[in-house]
């Protein structure tokens, strides 16, 4: 029998004279790895999210992680205990960041909400009405998404311990994780924002000039500079960030081919792309499936593809409830948020 194709074979293979209907249905499954959430489009103040969604999350992990390995470090417990926490891996973080990009803000935070509960046995929390999400600008994330996010962190982390049933190791992670809480989600947010402000003037400094390259956006792969490589990726690929965060995360990378063709880029940059990010030894043989891919796709069926993606995304922005009522960007002054940041029942489960 033979294997069944993916949607990117089945396009390629499609002849030129093929039925309508069928084609159109072909651009629909091959566009489903380009859609996101209906809030993302046209709205100034989601520009960014999913990037600083991303960014702002990783690195909540990590200076936790730190912190909470320090203070393991210098109390009784067992110091392997320390060295698992500093040296463990962001997986948790993972169960919130894949195809976030899919889901409306409230729809999120309320998953997000909700998988603290049922993965990590957090104190649950009521479900979010969109009205009652507070606002945000380009650069920075809703507080409430901030906080949740770093409570589902905490969360995932503590699990361990409450599985081994330490009261007083637990009053201590929560005495920790409550004291630095501020700290850490003020440093995130920080360095999210300072990173993605640098690399937006860098870009789009690099595409007044006419120089975003092929090679200057391997440089920055091989740097591992991501906020600017997405963001260089978006420019080259005529995408928002939102759509470049669902096109990077498809394991196929048959929606980034498509992509990369319509674009008009050579077959050893995409060669490099995939091979850069895809690294492991299991890796190769996809990688290998979708590079000789590559130049069967012509630049027509790609751009088809790009057109079917951009009409589709017209319609979601203008079903979409209108969003930015002024111009200019607001923020939410931390201040309405007091009630929330000081009630540790709620974010630690303890009085």
């Amino acid at each position: 029998m033979a294997a069944r194709k993916s949607p990117l074979e089945a396009l390629i293979d499609f002849p030129r004279d093929g039925d309508n209907e069928t084609r159109r249905e072909l651009l629909r499954i091959n566009t489903d790895n380009f859609m996101t959430a209906a809030d993302r489009y046209g709205s100034r103040r989601h520009e960014f999210f999913d990037l600083m969604f991303s960014r702002t999350s990783l690195k909540i992990d990590h200076f936790l992680r730190r912190v909470l390995a320090v203070t393991l470090a210098r109390a009784s417990a067992d110091q392997r205990l320390a060295r698992k926490m500093l040296g463990g891996n962001d997986r948790a973080v993972s169960l919130i960041l894949r195809k976030s990009a899919t889901q409306t803000v409230p729809d999120l935070l309320n998953m997000i909400r909700e998988r603290s509960s049922i993965a990590f046995d957090a104190p649950r929390r009521p479900d979010l009405m969109a009205a009652d999400m507070p606002d945000c600008n380009r650069f920075s994330m809703p507080p409430m998404m901030v906080e949740e996010i770093y409570r589902f962190i905490y969360f995932s982390l503590r699990h361990p311990f409450s599985k081994a049933g330490s009261p007083k190791l637990l009053a201590l992670l929560d005495q920790t994780a409550k004291k630095y809480r501020q700290k850490i989600l003020d440093e995130a947010q920080a360095e999210t924002r300072a990173e993605l402000v640098a690399a937006s003037k860098a870009i789009d400094h690099k595409v007044r000039l006419n120089k975003l390259t092929e090679v200057y956006v391997s440089e920055l792969l091989l740097t591992d500079s991501k906020t600017e490589f997405t963001l260089a990726m978006c420019a080259l690929l005529n995408v928002d960030s939102a759509t470049m965060q669902r096109i990077l995360n498809d394991s196929s990378w048959e929606a980034l081919a498509i992509t990369c063709r319509a674009a008009g880029l050579s077959r050893p940059f995409f060669t490099n792309l995939v091979n850069s990010m895809n690294k492991r030894e299991s890796d190769q043989h996809g990688n290998s499936r979708i590079v000789t891919l590559y130049n069967k796709i012509t630049e027509d069926s790609a751009t088809r593809v790009m057109r079917f993606w951009q009409v589709r995304a017209s319609t979601l922005k203008s079903e979409a409830p209108a969003q930015d009522a002024s111009p200019q960007d607001r923020i939410m002054p931390d201040s309405d948020f007091d009630d929330f940041q000081d009630e540790p029942q709620r974010m630690f489960g303890r009085g």
